[in-house]
């Protein structure tokens, strides 16, 4: 999270500045730049009055343990297999296209659910 304004201030402009080669004087593309981490300590269980389960796909947790001021929250996009499930943990770093909560979390629903190749997963490797 370290990183965050460090990826904000490089990366975006990094895209804005190739919109701005691509487009010319025609009007550029709204950005939503968003960071997914897999890599993180935090679990969450469902609990049915008997046993502790994996939570059901689809779920999403956007209050109470997710920043007070930030757009981030986590999504768990798939039943899990073995194991414990790890929800991916959404931060909203650059939103121009102006995503309420809902629509960013149902859209990356969908696209990890139905087109997981289109999520490219990198470690953080930043150099700057």
């Amino acid at each position: 999270e370290g990183h965050f304004q460090k990826i904000l201030d490089n990366e975006v402009q990094a895209l804005k500045n190739a919109c701005l080669e691509v487009y010319g004087n025609r009007p550029l593309p709204k950005i939503t730049f968003v960071i997914i981490k897999k890599s993180h300590n935090t679990r969450f269980f469902a609990y049915d009055g008997q046993r502790i389960t994996n939570m059901a796909a689809g779920t999403v947790i956007d209050t109470t343990i997710v920043h007070p001021r930030q757009f981030d929250f986590y999504l768990n996009s798939h039943a899990g297999a073995l194991g414990t499930n790890v929800c991916s943990y959404y931060h909203v770093l650059y939103n121009e296209i102006g995503f309420t909560s809902d629509e960013l979390q149902q859209l990356t629903f969908w696209v990890k659910k139905k087109k997981p190749i289109l999520i490219r997963k990198e470690k953080e490797n930043f150099i700057y």
